[in-house]
């Protein structure tokens, strides 16, 4: 796991263990209108509970180093959607808020404290632009 640059290797890193849960729902559409298709709406909830979890600990300025977290539990839920304008244009859009707590150490200042690394919140975005030689684009465009 890492074996130059900023990332420092450790021989002695151990495989996690979890038990995952999840539920959420799907909603999808082919054809919404005339101009937009492809639709889509997913949200989620999470909750895992983690053995020997595998996270960078900070051991110099610029050098991390992965490490085991003895136990940790993640939360979260997760958002995302999707859609197709006039067929050509694809919009895609995830969110994920996490919050991940160290739940295995006894010390008093890390234990139920967030999990380094493990950002609180993340955002996803991704604009598609669809064409070929078998269906160009308009010649307003080209």
């Amino acid at each position: 796991f890492g074996k130059s640059g900023v990332l420092v290797g450790n021989p002695r890193l151990e495989p996690e263990k979890a038990f995952n849960r999840d539920i959420g729902f799907r909603f999808a559409r082919s054809t919404a209108t005339s101009w937009l298709a492809d639709v889509g709406l997913e949200c989620s909830y999470f909750d895992t509970d983690v053995d020997q979890l595998v996270f960078l600990r900070a051991v110099g300025q610029v050098t991390v180093r992965p490490e085991n977290l003895d136990s940790a539990r993640v939360r979260g839920e997760e958002v995302s959607a999707r859609g197709r304008l006039w067929d050509r244009v694809g919009l895609v859009a995830n969110y994920t808020h996490q919050d991940a707590r160290n739940t295995g150490d006894t010390n008093v200042k890390t234990h139920d404290k967030r999990v380094p690394g493990l950002p609180a919140d993340e955002v996803y975005a991704r604009v598609e632009l669809a064409w070929s030689p078998s269906t160009p684009l308009p010649k307003r465009f080209g």
